[in-house]
């Protein structure tokens, strides 16, 4: 999903293909064509005005937009050179920050509490928490 908000796909998008969402589940994906970022671009362009246009070309930017499954809002990384965007490294946030954050938290949390003899009350609110879906 990081890569989908990323390169301004719809949802469930690939961001290496341009995929049928039928073909989603597929191990490889043969027949479907790679990402044209440059092409994505160029067409980026034209749409908002810096390439002069008609509307009728414009019309057809943006159906060429919605087939393809991305949005046209403008992406830094179409028109750089050498780099293939489908291939940077996206941080995985959950892993990353939030559970390290939570880690980090609980470590200065539990010392603190345990100072001021409150860890016990802590724990018996925590253990006594509603049930909610999802919430473990």
């Amino acid at each position: 999903m990081e890569y989908v908000k990323l390169f301004h796909l719809k949802p469930q998008g690939c961001p290496v293909y341009t995929v049928e969402d039928d073909q989603l589940d597929a191990d490889s994906y043969p027949s479907c064509p790679v990402r044209q970022h440059d092409e994505y671009y160029q067409r980026y362009l034209l749409l908002h005005g810096t390439v002069p246009g008609s509307d009728t070309e414009k019309n057809e930017v943006t159906n060429y937009f919605i087939s393809q499954g991305v949005k046209p809002y403008y992406n830094v990384f179409w028109h750089l050179p050498r780099v293939r965007p489908e291939c940077l490294h996206m941080p995985d946030l959950l892993h990353g920050i939030y559970l390290g954050l939570l880690k980090h938290l609980m470590d200065w949390v539990e010392p603190f509490l345990k100072k001021y003899d409150r860890l016990q009350e802590f724990d018996m609110i925590w253990k006594n928490l509603p049930y909610y879906p999802g919430f473990n």
